[in-house]
């Protein structure tokens, strides 16, 4: 069988970044209108500082995404391949995968990896990411966590590839 190969959901990620823009527009009305509220103007220049460096780094993520035209996920006989989110942790064989489960927090949906090695993935990243999978761990157990509602395929589609090429070379050989 060929390799199963899903990309991004370019709608989703469109309308994530107008999203992301409202806010970083919200951020900069914080920052820079003497707004008559009732805290203090320091607060406010602090949340708007927050909302428009938060928001910035999602909304550049965002459009990176939204004009590349890598895949999102590689299901093949190597393993699940994954460049789907800013964690992006790329090739993960099938003999270090212990588990695959879709899961649910906090209202969203996730493919989520279990590995044999619960620090292979922490490993492999570095700096920024490398902090970001040790906050993940702490929220999750599962070392990947892949939000697959973002991604243009079907969740039955992606059980079944992951499934047959699952079964067809690992757990058949091992």
């Amino acid at each position: 069988m060929s390799p199963f190969i899903i990309y991004q959901n370019k709608l989703k990620l469109f309308v994530l970044s107008i999203g992301s823009c409202i806010f970083i527009l919200l951020g900069f009305i914080f920052l820079f209108v003497e707004l008559d509220l009732t805290y203090s103007p320091f607060i406010i220049k602090g949340i708007g500082l927050i909302t428009v460096f938060v928001f910035g780094v999602f909304l550049i993520f965002l459009l990176k995404k939204l004009f590349e035209r890598k895949p999102a996920l590689i299901i093949d006989e190597n393993g699940i391949t994954d460049y789907s989110t800013a964690l992006q942790v790329g090739l993960v064989r099938w003999n270090e995968i212990k588990d695959i489960q879709f899961t649910t927090f906090g209202n969203q949906d996730f493919l989520s990896i279990y590995t044999y090695d619960k620090d292979l993935i922490i490993n492999r990243t570095k700096a920024f990411q490398k902090a970001m999978n040790q906050m993940n761990k702490k929220l999750m157990d599962s070392q990947i966590n892949i939000p697959y509602r973002n991604l243009k395929c079907d969740p039955a589609q992606l059980g079944e590839a992951i499934n047959y090429f699952w079964e067809e070379n690992y757990k058949n050989k091992s």
